[in-house]
């Protein structure tokens, strides 16, 4: 493809290392989790849900969001004072390993409360003694990453990822098939370690590191944990949210239903998501560098929103009239009764990706508050979303929940955008983002009349076309 805009073309090259490297890891998640739903089915994939998300809290809220302050701390450092730069690197890593060791004790303390509010009893307590360590090393992990991101070594951080989920997955593959159910806590632990272990191999230590005492750490971290404790109140509370639906979830229906549900949401967020969280890993350090330059933000952010939402255009339709099909190959028959939440759901993925273009406006501005009022109105929104709809519509609804619930959000940051920082989407961003989600609507209902393959052959050429004159201009 040839790219005329050097903005453009940075995107794509970004998007082809971290977008490589996803389809592969994706390639091997996909392997994973087909065995892995034969092998120990929905209450297999269920637990490891359960045990994913109380882990996710405990570190997401002990690491007071380091790695993503780190990047913005690094990436400005960057272009205002180059000079500061390895001091911002040796604060992240003496603070990576200082709210790690607070996450592994605090899993400890609470290990006996999380069994009793996670599965209602204290069966589990022994196994969240086990994975203490998770927040250890994802917290030493995701420094190491962060400082690979803001110092833009971006094809040594995307091998990291991909030797991290070949080995995990490799290990996952063989203690599934021998062990069954009893491999969810080993295989847990195997991910943290493997991307801790290769993150920590990617790292490049400087030679004459400053030498600093506890206390000058946390003085010269003073800027990264101010946003990142802001930070941590709002991702806190919608890790929250997602606890408590699935906690309903177990308790209102079975751990079966909480493995259906997060294989779909895992779908439309990780696998659909790879194309703007691989953008994300170019676009985050450089709207940061120009957070003080607003008409240059502006046209990053709109231009950022293009990019993502013609990629989603084409991508869209195949999930709607593929749907089954992807279920079935991905997971198995019994996830099935997922396939309404993906075809009605996948149409508010295009919300999902104009929003995270504003969002990390917010952060990148080092705006807390702010980012507390929008995240914690978006964590309410999808539990009040997801639990009306489910009751009324079960997974169908949950589809429609999804739409409504990033629909509002965008609202929220659209507002935010507009009226605090006094800027504007292009004419094109703001035509895609209704055009977007419109497409996957019309193709939903069209399905419906003409079925899944027709739909498909009438849909997906002209939208790929668009996709591609779009971008390649």
């Amino acid at each position: 493809m040839a790219v005329n805009s050097p903005t453009t073309a940075r995107i794509i090259k970004a998007l082809g290392i971290f977008g490589g490297v996803k389809v592969l890891t994706i390639l091997c998640s996909i392997l994973r989790n087909k065995l892995v739903a034969l092998w120990v089915g929905p209450i297999g994939v269920g637990l490891i849900t359960l045990f994913n998300s109380t882990m996710d809290l405990i570190s997401t809220s002990t690491q007071l969001n380091l790695p993503q302050s780190a990047v913005r701390e690094i990436s400005q450092a960057g272009k205002d004072n180059p000079a500061g730069k390895p001091m911002l690197i040796t604060v992240t890593h003496r603070l990576s390993l200082i709210l790690g060791l607070a996450g592994a004790l605090l899993t400890c303390l609470l290990a006996p409360l999380l069994s009793e509010w996670t599965f209602g009893d204290s069966s589990h307590t022994v196994d969240f003694y086990l994975l203490s360590v998770m927040p250890l090393l994802s917290a030493l992990a995701a420094g190491e990453w962060a400082i690979l991101q803001a110092t833009d070594k971006l094809q040594k951080l995307a091998r990291c990822n991909l030797y991290a989920a070949l080995t995990a997955s490799a290990f996952a593959i063989a203690a599934f098939y021998f062990f069954r159910i009893a491999a969810v806590i080993p295989v847990l632990l195997s991910f943290s370690t493997a991307n801790y272990v290769y993150a920590r191999l990617a790292s490049e230590r400087e030679k004459n590191t400053p030498v600093l005492t506890f206390k000058e750490t946390f003085r010269q971290g003073k800027g990264m944990l101010s946003l990142g404790i802001l930070m941590t109140v709002s991702m806190a509370a919608s890790l929250a949210a997602s606890y408590i639906f699935v906690a309903w979830l177990n308790r209102t229906e079975s751990a079966a239903t909480v493995g259906a549900y997060q294989a779909g949401y895992t779908l439309m967020n990780s696998y659909v998501g790879l194309i703007f969280s691989a953008i994300s890993m170019e676009y985050f350090p450089r709207i940061s560098a120009f957070c003080k330059y607003p008409r240059r933000q502006e046209v990053m952010v709109s231009h950022e929103m293009k990019i993502a939402l013609l990629l989603l255009l084409p991508v869209t339709v195949i999930f709607v009239c593929c749907r089954e099909i992807i279920v079935d190959l991905l997971y198995s028959a019994e996830f099935r009764s997922i396939t309404p939440y993906l075809g009605i759901g996948i149409c508010g993925v295009a919300f999902r990706a104009a929003s995270w273009c504003l969002a990390y406006t917010i952060v990148a501005r080092g705006d807390g508050k702010i980012y507390i009022f929008t995240e914690s109105s978006s964590a309410a929104l999808y539990l009040i979303f997801n639990i009306f709809f489910y009751t009324r519509y079960s997974f169908a609804g949950l589809g429609i929940a999804y739409i409504c619930w990033f629909g509002a959000y965008f609202a929220i940051c659209y507002a935010v955008y507009r009226l605090r920082y006094k800027m504007n989407l292009s004419p094109a961003s703001a035509l895609l983002m209704l055009v977007t989600p419109l497409t996957g609507i019309g193709c939903l209902l069209l399905t419906t009349a003409i079925g899944n393959w027709w739909t498909l052959a009438l849909a997906f050429p002209p939208t790929a076309w668009i996709a591609y004159r779009k971008i390649a201009r």
